[in-house]
């Protein structure tokens, strides 16, 4: 005797209705992160990929480096005119010294990520591929100050990417 047959659904998967506060970002490692839709406005590159009809989206990044990414573009609401230009060419070794006080998050929060160099390469180079300026701006016054007044035969040891505590063991001359 044979097993009746079961019944499939012909109904359509139904998708999720997009929030119209929020989108969730699937990363390059499958972690869903939830991030406000009006933070993405200040990545040209998100901005425009993320669309309001649409409640998720993939992006080949790692989520190690979006948690950052979304943590920048939080603090700053998506909005580049809240970040201060700083002053070129830096004029000190400390980011907290060359940046304006109203910014001074942004210095103490890019010193924390330059103690991991790798972190901090890769979330230069995000900035760039995602084009949000300002971040780009400020990692890249990070290394500058990393390598301030450094000597020549140091700056590989200073930028070695397996750096994450920050600590830098340079030859005494």
């Amino acid at each position: 005797r044979q097993a009746p047959a079961t019944q499939m659904s012909q109904e359509p998967e139904k998708k999720p209705k997009p929030d119209p506060v929020f989108v969730t970002v699937v990363s390059q490692d499958l972690i869903e992160l939830k991030v406000q839709r009006k933070h993405l406005m200040m990545s040209k590159v998100l901005s425009s990929s993320v669309t309001s009809k649409m409640a998720t989206v993939k992006i080949p990044i790692a989520s190690r480096i979006l948690r950052y990414i979304f943590e920048y573009l939080q603090h700053h609401k998506g909005d580049s005119k809240d970040v201060q230009p700083m002053e070129r060419p830096l004029k000190h070794r400390t980011m907290k010294e060359n940046i304006d006080k109203k910014n001074f998050w942004d210095a103490k929060w890019i010193d924390e990520i330059g103690a991991h160099r790798k972190d901090l390469f890769d979330l230069g180079m995000t900035a760039e591929k995602l084009k949000i300026a300002p971040l780009k701006d400020l990692v890249c016054a990070k290394i500058a100050c990393l390598v301030k007044g450094a000597r020549n035969e140091d700056i590989a040891k200073i930028l070695d990417d397996r750096i994450t505590d920050g600590r830098v063991f340079l030859d005494e001359h």
